[in-house]
């Protein structure tokens, strides 16, 4: 069965080429008509019909998929504007509210629906509305991080790393180019080979991106950004955090997904967040 859902796939690949090279052609000159946009103007109607971003049995996403293309946009006034319209499909809804939380932060964006129903009070009667104004009363954070594993880096050596990245973070360096700095500075040459005997050259680093979090107190996850992995006991500190705390704490990544590590790696980590953005609820 899984031999014949991939010979489907594949005979899907080869035959649809142009419909996919349609469908990205598609996806990117609406990312584009969406980050544009101004206030006034029409709202692409392709924007507001929902599209399925994920098929049973694909290995990739649909490009035109409606949470694809939200999350290439960052237009907080057209993300907030599609928010509020009366009768969106529930589902376009939940991809504009995780987009605009994530492009503004829980800070802005809590201050926008408060906004626009201090303008427009009868907007408060809706459910989905409702439920945005008691969300605002939830504590929220946002939280940027990186890592290093002791696979790539011994513990003592991995520790004295991190002590250097939160020491500029502290001083006041900005998160990007600390990163940047840091993981140019631990890069390596890697080679990989192909069944088919290929090698490719790369280059990787000892300290990686985790990427930015969105967490909720009340793990409501239309407002919570990237938390799956992130263990309990990281969550409750990062709540207890103020903002620009520095924080390096030890993890174990589960590499049961990653099948090749297995017996390679024993997943220990340290991890670094420095907390971004503390909103604290009404």
């Amino acid at each position: 069965m899984k031999l014949i859902r991939w010979c489907l796939l594949l005979i899907g690949i080869s035959l649809g080429r142009g419909a996919i090279a349609d469908s990205y052609s598609f996806a990117s000159e609406l990312e584009r008509a969406g980050n544009s946009w101004q206030q006034g103007e029409p709202i692409p109607p392709q924007l507001l019909a929902y599209r399925p971003s994920y098929e049973k049995y694909s290995c990739f996403p649909n490009p035109d998929g409606t949470e694809m293309i939200f999350q290439g946009i960052t237009n907080f006034a057209l993300l907030r504007e599609v928010m509020f319209l009366p009768h969106i499909d529930a589902r376009v809804f939940s991809n504009a509210v995780n987009s605009a939380l994530h492009a503004e932060g829980p800070t802005r964006f809590f201050q926008a629906v408060q906004a626009n129903l201090d303008q427009k009070p009868q907007l408060g009667r809706g459910a989905r509305i409702k439920a945005l104004t008691k969300q605002s009363k939830v504590k929220h954070i946002v939280v940027d991080s990186l890592y290093i594993t002791f696979a790539d880096m011994p513990p003592a050596d991995a520790g004295k790393v991190l002590e250097d990245i939160r020491s500029e973070l502290q001083n006041g360096k900005k998160w990007h180019d600390v990163y940047w700095k840091f993981m140019e500075q631990y890069e390596f040459p890697y080679e990989q080979k192909l069944t088919d005997e290929t090698v490719i050259k790369g280059k990787r680093t000892r300290v990686g991106n985790l990427g930015d979090f969105i967490l909720a107190a009340n793990n409501n996850p239309l407002f919570t950004y990237r938390e799956e992995w992130m263990p309990k006991a990281h969550v409750k500190r990062l709540f207890a955090a103020n903002v620009g705390d520095v924080l390096i704490l030890w993890d174990k990544e589960d590499l049961s997904r990653f099948p090749d590590l297995k017996g390679k790696e024993t997943g220990e980590r340290q991890v670094l967040y420095q907390v971004r953005e503390v909103y604290r609820g009404k």
